[in-house]
């Protein structure tokens, strides 16, 4: 004998009505971003790499188009996605251990972000400055 089960009606959420656009829903974007940025730098990165194998030309070609500036800016770009992806992983971290600092997440992504601009902004200036040296 089949029991009915009780089926509610699915509601239907408006846009924006989850998290209504409050930093918890930029970082989690941000953090997702980060992740598939990261992800095809690697993919990038292995296929590059992969020219060795073809030939010392083929190689040099990439790494000849790897030192324009456009690659320049995605390196400071790289930078950014590396640095806020692990600082905001360790920020999550902290809150899943330390369930009690869920009262403090504003205070949490303050702190994130300045650590994230202390490391961000001395490494892109060095970077910028080699990078305009070498010209």
């Amino acid at each position: 004998m089949a029991v009915a089960a009780d089926v509610r009606p699915a509601r239907k959420l408006k846009a924006g009505r989850i998290y209504k656009g409050k930093s918890g829903m930029w970082s989690f974007i941000l953090h997702r971003v980060t992740g598939i940025a990261i992800l095809g730098f690697l993919i990038l990165h292995i296929l590059g790499e992969s020219f060795m194998g073809v030939s010392q030309e083929a190689f040099n070609t990439i790494e000849d188009l790897y030192k324009n500036f456009f690659f320049r800016l995605s390196e400071l770009g790289l930078l950014f996605a590396l640095v806020y992806h692990a600082v905001n992983g360790l920020r999550i971290t902290l809150i899943d251990f330390f369930p009690s600092l869920t009262a403090r997440i504003k205070e949490l992504q303050i702190v994130q972000w300045v650590l994230t601009a202390g490391m961000v902004i001395p490494a892109g200036v060095i970077m910028l400055n080699h990078y305009f040296k070498s010209r």
